[in-house]
């Protein structure tokens, strides 16, 4: 197999113990259930690496489960049911929806790496100059990943200054996330078609 991206996959795997980073600083959850859900995250990893494919399901399962986690610290399912999983401080809030954001952009990268790992199995036969071109689509995932999570941090910045309520629902803002991500690779992928 053709080994274009392997910066990529490391990169994955790396930003998906970034949630778990920021439960170790600020003492969120107790120490033997981070540990265990850090080990399983590594595992998965691992697994991945020698499958070489799957890159992005380490990063989706560290959002998910630091998600989890952070809807069982606090709000209502705490409140109605009696039980929580650990403490946030709302200090450490942001950073930890900053290093979601980064683990979620660990599984775009993933996500990437393996459809260039795919397509470089496919272009046996292409000159050196494709194949670079080929990598350069998961630079270009990226970077939308990246612009995107600054311009999320943009809108969340302009709204506590201005102090706006939009009244808008985690899941359309969501959608609207992905909506925008699908338009801007689909806009600047040029030929890229997929």
């Amino acid at each position: 197999m053709v080994e274009l991206t392997s910066g990529y996959f490391f990169l994955a795997s790396l930003l998906a113990q970034a949630p778990y980073a920021v439960y170790l600083a600020a003492s969120g959850l107790p120490l033997p259930v981070l540990l265990i859900f850090m080990g399983f995250t590594a595992l998965l990893s691992v697994i991945a690496w020698m499958k070489r494919s799957g890159a992005g399901m380490a990063p989706l399962f560290s959002a998910l489960v630091s998600s989890g986690a952070l809807a069982l610290d606090a709000g209502y399912i705490p409140y109605v049911t009696g039980f929580q999983i650990g403490y946030m401080p709302r200090a450490w809030l942001l950073p930890l929806g900053l290093a979601i954001s980064a683990s979620l952009l660990g599984y775009l990268v993933g996500q990437a790496d393996d459809l260039i790992n795919r397509l470089a199995v496919s272009m046996k036969g292409y000159g050196k100059e494709d194949l670079q071109e080929l990598s350069s689509l998961g630079t270009f995932v990226g970077g939308v990943g990246l612009a995107l999570i600054a311009l999320s941090l943009a809108v969340y910045e302009l709204l506590l200054v201005q102090r706006v309520s939009l009244g808008l629902s985690p899941i359309l803002a969501l959608g609207l996330f992905l909506v925008g991500y699908e338009v801007l690779v689909r806009l600047g992928g040029g030929k890229a078609r997929w």
